[in-house]
């Protein structure tokens, strides 16, 4: 598995998003190491997961708040892409780690995964489309 790298084909123009951006990337970073060693810490990766899970919540809570405050007319897709990001760390990753037996370094490669990939695909398909709008209202 190869680790998410920053590059400025990611950038939406907007320096608070995109430093939130290279964030999130990092933290799956993190995970993906984690998952390579032989016998990962479980108390190591509980922490992660809630640190990603945590983050992912803040960074897309951001997005959010900016497009209510400017009355985003593409708000309604982007957030419902939101949820669904949501709905399966909640369902899937949160349910999964708390099992005594869950197999933790297969659910950090599985969540860094995820996370990361649909990371890369959410910027380059939804969060590229506000980049002229939140420049629009001061955001660069």
């Amino acid at each position: 598995m190869n680790t998410f790298v920053w590059s400025p084909e990611y950038s939406v123009g907007v320096q608070l998003v995109d430093e939130q951006h290279q964030h999130f990337f990092s933290i799956a970073n993190t995970l993906v190491a984690i998952s390579r060693e032989d016998d990962p810490d479980r108390e190591s990766l509980l922490n992660l997961f809630g640190e990603l899970g945590d983050y992912a919540l803040y960074h897309l809570s951001t997005e959010e708040s900016f497009f209510r405050g400017f009355e985003y007319e593409d708000a309604a897709e982007h957030v419902a892409a939101h949820d669904a990001y949501r709905e399966m760390i909640a369902s899937r990753f949160t349910n999964e780690m708390q099992k005594p037996d869950a197999d933790m370094k297969k659910l950090a490669e599985e969540m860094a995964v995820y996370s990361g990939t649909w990371l890369q695909d959410h910027i380059l398909g939804m969060d590229k489309k506000f980049t002229a709008f939140f420049n629009v209202h001061g955001f660069k």
